[in-house]
């Protein structure tokens, strides 16, 4: 079954066979294309990026959003320095606790975000992500 919508918003073909044998002559009502070019599947995800090196030992990361949510991850120290993602982050500030061998530093965090429209501005929404950079120099906590 191969159905259109005639706003040109959103076009569904039923089955891979139909689309090859119609080829691309069957989608002129479809909005697959703008004026910055086709629009694809690549997708993205908004979120924060926790990079921490220097850790001894493996680590609980846990982000404290300010509606009270509270994320964690567990890494290794190698793990940890290439970084761990917070996905659906959106806050403008949050607190992170660090937790190495039972002992729990934390760091109150401003985020700013870069906004990314993989397929280009006319193809869905944009991704907002944002990283945070923790050292533990002398085994202090900090920020960059």
């Amino acid at each position: 079954m191969n159905s259109r919508s005639t706003s040109g918003s959103r076009c569904r073909l039923g089955g891979a066979v139909l689309v090859l044998t119609l080829g691309l002559g069957s989608l002129s009502g479809c909005s697959l294309f703008t004026d910055e070019g086709p629009c694809t599947l690549i997708g993205c995800e908004s979120g924060l990026m926790v990079r921490l090196d220097g850790a001894p030992a493996p680590v609980s990361l846990r982000v404290h959003l300010p509606d009270g949510t509270v994320l964690e991850r567990e890494c290794i120290p190698i793990h940890c320095a290439h970084g761990a993602f917070f996905a659906g982050v959106r806050a403008p500030t949050v607190e992170i606790d660090v937790t190495i061998d039972g002992n729990t530093q934390t760091v109150s965090v401003p985020l700013t975000y870069e906004t990314y429209y993989p397929n280009g501005e006319s193809c869905g929404d944009p991704c907002l992500v944002t990283g945070v950079h923790l050292k533990l120099p002398e085994g202090e906590l900090v920020a960059t």
